[in-house]
């Protein structure tokens, strides 16, 4: 049906566009529907990437049901990052971005299968361009083209893709690269040790009287990373258009494919059950504990396509969708740590084209009405997310080596049985609010709810959930808020590992609670937020079973309370910060097991903070410098609370000189991650842990026409 909608609106406005006489001869003129917007922020963005990394959270919410609203005004707690940190940065994927937000914890190094977090110690959810999952994301998820990332925390459902069914922890948002309104050309080419070299060139031009627009970026790396016998090769391409039909109506289309292979990826481990009562000093970072053998492929590609009506200022339709296929090949030395000597039983696997397929689409209309002094801002969207994932799996021949001592097999001996598996889930939402404008826009009570029903092939989940949520704003730059949600969200899938008696296996629905209350402020060109949440929703881990086989199950709830701080912006000319704090009380509740009552859960630190600073040195016109400071609190591998993470903490620090010759603009930059070359575990909130990236020293040269 949506796929339907979204093609017969694009068709109708295309040859309404053919078949008009005249169009407007000022494209000045054109009125600023949302994706004009979006161009004129990206303009901005592109202009002080060789000024600053960061901006302030003044810009509006990009995708999702609640679009087109400030950060300011949106009653839940968002952080927002742009493509000029990315560069100035010298990161190369999400995880590595996303370190700065204390509220988001890494589950996987820089070396391992891929970019996996969770937001308030709950797994988060993906969007791209306002479409749910719509990400390639078997391996690294590609930042090169994305213009804006952007975190919302806990059950936002109205700030994800109206199709999406609700993740607790939160979602990221990736907000792509859209044509300029001028033309540009910029090329960076970069260097990271031991061996790696990666490019990236981004052209945006218009055309047929700036009706037309294009931008493709175009992103390649190679070489080895840090980690011994790691290696990794990646070509990405977008090519992205919108077409402004008439001074009302844009359309925007993208096409993108995803080439990424990496040798030696170092996948995190267990600790077997009953083996070993206390988790493992952490190895010397650098170390490969896993196989050079160990491979993983990544080909995927995505295609979307959107509409945006707006007939009048008061009223809008939006129609989108989408698709993403890809396919994974890897062969796995996953293994588990099975005495203190830190000897490591590898019982990998073989994934045999493991295909994914995400079909996506929504339609969304807003519009205003003013009721004598009440304004009404009116939302009704309708979305449909279909997934479906599956392949082969054969098993590794058991195979012992160790964590600090690493001893190197030949390729294994793929045993013969194969295990298929397939995982469908269909997901229809619908969802109804209204922000009502009180006594001169000073408060807005926002009250609706959504309709989702969600068929994972085996069961089928239906629930109307409720979301409310109340803004006061003392004055343009300051306001508190108060938000409650309630949701529905599929139960998660237990993984293929050979040790899991229920592989494969989707667990049921779950009901999920969100209670936030907050405030936010803009002290002259300082952004500050608080938030204090409340979240529940039931328990799941790996249960651990005689003979060291394991079962994913879900019983109990698991709840987290906590507060969020966060300050970024200029504290003074020339002296910029992005620093915040976040502490979860989490527990676990009525499990079944009287002595895990009151425990925390899997893998959630109860502090987390971090901070990162750049200064312009005055003397030298151009030259930035930066420094910035993660860390986390000790947490447990088990509900037990028996096997202590260790806390740690990870210093990056960095330079930057950007310089103009005629009307070329140069930026060199240096970074150097984990200065200290400190060694810590990662933990995961389901099961293993991940060991952190070495000391990396990173080099690129940006060159702007």
């Amino acid at each position: 049906m949506i796929r339907k909608c979204a093609f017969v609106l694009l068709v109708s406005s295309i040859t309404v566009a053919a078949s008009a006489q005249t169009l407007s001869s000022s494209v000045g003129d054109v009125a600023k529907t949302p994706a004009d917007a979006g161009s004129t922020e990206q303009t901005s963005a592109i202009e002080d990437i060789v000024v600053t990394a960061i901006r302030l959270n003044d810009q509006s919410i990009g995708s999702g049901v609640l679009s087109n609203r400030t950060v300011l005004e949106t009653p839940f707690s968002v952080s927002t990052f742009d493509e000029s940190l990315v560069l100035n940065l010298n990161v190369r994927s999400l995880n590595q971005l996303l370190r700065f937000d204390p509220s988001v914890q890494l589950e996987t190094g820089d070396s391992s299968f891929g970019d996996f977090v969770n937001i308030r110690g709950f797994e988060a959810g993906t969007q791209y361009a306002g479409l749910p999952n719509l990400v390639i994301d078997g391996g690294r998820i590609n930042i090169a083209n994305i213009e804006r990332v952007q975190v919302f925390r806990g059950v936002n459902t109205l700030s994800e893709g109206a199709g999406a069914s609700a993740q607790i922890g939160g979602t990221i948002s990736l907000i792509p690269k859209k044509p300029l309104d001028r033309p540009h050309t910029e090329l960076t080419l970069g260097f990271d040790l031991d061996s790696q070299l990666s490019g990236l060139a981004d052209v945006s031009r218009r055309f047929a009287d700036d009706r037309l627009g294009i931008r493709v970026n175009l992103f390649a790396l190679n070489g080895a990373g840090t980690v011994d016998d790691f290696s990794r090769r990646v070509f990405a391409g977008t090519i992205n258009a919108d077409l402004r039909v008439t001074d009302t109506l844009v359309l925007n289309a993208e096409f993108g494919a995803v080439d990424d292979g990496v040798r030696g990826y170092r996948d995190n481990i267990g600790l077997r059950e009953g083996s070993i009562s206390r988790v493992p000093d952490a190895p010397r970072n650098s170390t490969q504990y896993g196989q050079p053998w160990s491979a993983l492929n990544v080909q995927g590609n995505r295609f979307y396509v959107n509409a945006n009506w707006q007939p009048s200022k008061d009223w809008s339709l939006d129609a989108s969708y989408g698709e993403v296929d890809s396919r994974d090949d890897y062969l796995s030395t996953f293994g588990e740590v099975i005495n203190d000597a830190g000897d490591l039983a590898v019982i990998g696997g073989q994934g045999l084209g493991f295909d994914r397929s995400i079909n996506a689409g929504q339609i969304t209309a807003r519009g205003r009405i003013d009721t004598g002094p009440v304004e009404h801002r009116l939302t009704v969207a309708y979305g449909e997310l279909d997934s479906t994932a599956g392949g082969g799996f054969r098993q590794v021949a058991a195979s012992l080596s160790n964590i600090y001592r690493p001893v190197r097999t030949e390729r294994p001996v793929i045993l013969p049985d194969i295990s298929f598996f397939t995982n469908e889930a269909k997901t229809r939402t619908l969802t109804v609010f209204d922000d009502l404008r009180l006594f001169d826009g000073k408060i807005s009570v926002l009250a609706g709810g959504r309709r989702t029903i969600i068929n994972n092939g085996s069961t089928v989940a239906r629930a109307t959930t409720p979301l409310a949520a109340i803004n006061y704003f003392f004055s343009q730059q300051t306001t508190i808020y108060a938000s409650f949600g309630k949701a529905i969200e599929p139960g998660g899938f237990a993984d293929t590992n050979v040790l899991t008696t229920n592989a494969g296996e989707a667990l049921p629905a779950r009901q999920v609670r969100q209670i936030e209350i907050g405030g936010k402020a803009q002290v002259g060109q300082l952004f500050l937020t608080a938030a204090f949440f409340d979240l529940q929703r039931p328990l799941e881990y790996y249960r651990s079973n005689v003979g060291g086989t394991r079962t994913f199950a879900q019983a109990g709830r698991q709840v987290h309370r906590g507060i969020e701080l966060r300050a970024e912006g200029t504290i003074s000319p020339g002296l910029r910060i992005i620093s915040g704090y976040t502490f979860i009380d989490a527990e676990v509740k009525d499990n079944g097991v009287p002595s895990q009552a009151g425990n925390e859960p899997f893998g959630v630190p109860r502090h987390r903070a971090s901070v990162f600073v750049e200064y312009d040195v005055p003397p030298v016109s151009g030259l930035t410098v930066s420094s910035g400071v993660i860390g986390a609190s000790r947490s447990f591998l088990d509900l037990d609370n028996a096997r202590r993470v260790p806390a740690y903490a990870q210093w990056d620090a960095g330079t930057r000189y950007a310089f103009t010759i005629g009307t070329t603009q140069f930026v060199g930059r240096v970074t150097v991650e984990n200065v200290t070359n400190s060694s810590h575990w990662l933990p995961n909130t389901y099961f293993g842990l991940a060991l952190s990236s070495p000391r990396a020293l990173k080099t690129s040269v940006t060159v702007g026409f």
